[in-house]
């Protein structure tokens, strides 16, 4: 096995069996809500509430190294274009559309930037507004305490996106 890093994190993973460079990470579990949510959970370093959770897959009662596995392809499954040209008097059109569909992309810097500092609710990325702040002020339960020890610093599932598209690559009129 082969794991490609970006500074101490796993980013891609080289394995017989896998597609090529398969993303390796945590999977998460949604976030910690209160102290008894951490203490029931498995064991998991620094873990606080407003924590992200990270899923225990190998039952050991502890989130390590050892609970990281494929989290996603960032090989897509088709590509396909399509071309067509039409023709009505002296107007001639001419469209080429290209897509793909599965595969996954890794938002590395959305991760990296992704991480408010000294605790501001203003001047950040939307979705911090949203953010957990206490047991007694909750968020939506999916945006880590803005000051968690989790954001932005573990490769996991939070980050990665479809990469599906379709494009119009060319169209002459």
């Amino acid at each position: 096995m082969f794991i490609n890093q970006m500074g101490n994190c796993y980013v891609t993973m080289l394995r017989a069996g896998y597609p090529i460079n398969v993303f390796y990470g945590y999977v998460t579990d949604g976030l910690f809500q209160n102290w008894d949510e951490v203490n029931r959970h498995a064991t998991q370093p620094g873990a606080a509430p407003g924590d992200i959770r990270f899923r225990d897959l190998n039952n050991d009662g502890v989130i390590n190294d050892e609970d990281r596995t494929v989290i996603g392809n960032p090989n897509p499954n088709w590509f396909f274009s399509l071309t067509n040209n039409f023709s009505y008097k002296n107007f001639d059109l001419s469209i080429l559309l290209t897509a793909q569909t599965g595969g996954k992309i890794y938002g590395i810097l959305g991760r990296a930037i992704d991480r408010p500092s000294m605790g501001a609710k203003s001047n950040i990325m939307g979705h911090w507004r949203d953010a957990w702040w206490s047991e007694d002020e909750p968020g939506n339960g999916s945006v880590p305490y803005i000051l968690s020890q989790t954001t932005g610093t573990t490769l996991d599932s939070r980050w990665l996106y479809s990469s599906n598209y379709l494009r119009i690559k060319n169209l002459t009129l």
